[in-house]
């Protein structure tokens, strides 16, 4: 830039438009490769673009209680609402249900997560947008059963829905598990 000014000083006209043609494309390769090698959100902070795209966002709902002919408690669909919520703010992304079975959730004969999904489907959700149902009996289970289907189908942003009582044990036990990858709680 210094060499720029000074033969624009000199009125060496040729010379300074040719320099500013250089510092264009160097300045246009600068930002490429920063771009590529310091993503949007890197550890670098860099760029303020969105890093995730929606299908590699998994939204992950907690199971509650439903009754023995599998009709869902209010805490379950209090969970499943801000988890509709998340998924039309990001189109495009995965719902992950949670529960299997268990005396004090559930007794019948499909797991809690299917109950999830049939309510997903009657409030919407496309049915490829719910993924493998979590066969999970507590907060500790969800976590560590989650993790394989999250490496199976690359998710690198996890949305773990829940109750808002919930949210301190919820964080503590993902947040251990998915170390690795961005993780928000949503009451």
């Amino acid at each position: 830039l210094c060499l720029y000014y000074k033969l624009l000083q000199s009125e060496r006209k040729e010379s300074c438009f040719a320099l500013a043609n250089d510092l264009h494309c160097a300045t246009s390769a600068f930002a490429f490769a920063v771009d590529i090698v310091c993503p949007a959100n890197s550890r670098f902070g860099l760029m303020s673009r969105e890093l995730y795209q929606a299908d590699t966002i998994a939204i992950i709902i907690l199971g509650a209680l439903n009754d023995e002919k599998g009709i869902l408690s209010s805490l379950a669909r209090e969970r499943c609402d801000p988890a509709l919520l998340e998924f039309r703010r990001h189109p495009g992304s995965n719902i992950i249900p949670t529960g299997g079975w268990g005396k004090h959730f559930n007794t019948t004969r499909q797991p809690h997560g299917y109950y999830l999904r049939e309510y997903l489907l009657a409030n919407e959700i496309p049915a490829q947008a719910i993924v493998e149902c979590v066969t999970s009996s507590n907060t500790i289970e969800d976590a560590k059963l989650c993790r394989p289907i999250v490496e199976r189908h690359g998710f690198r942003k996890l949305i773990v829905v829940t109750s808002d009582f919930h949210i301190a044990r919820a964080r503590l036990l993902f947040s251990r598990e998915f170390s690795d990858l961005q993780i928000e709680f949503s009451a």
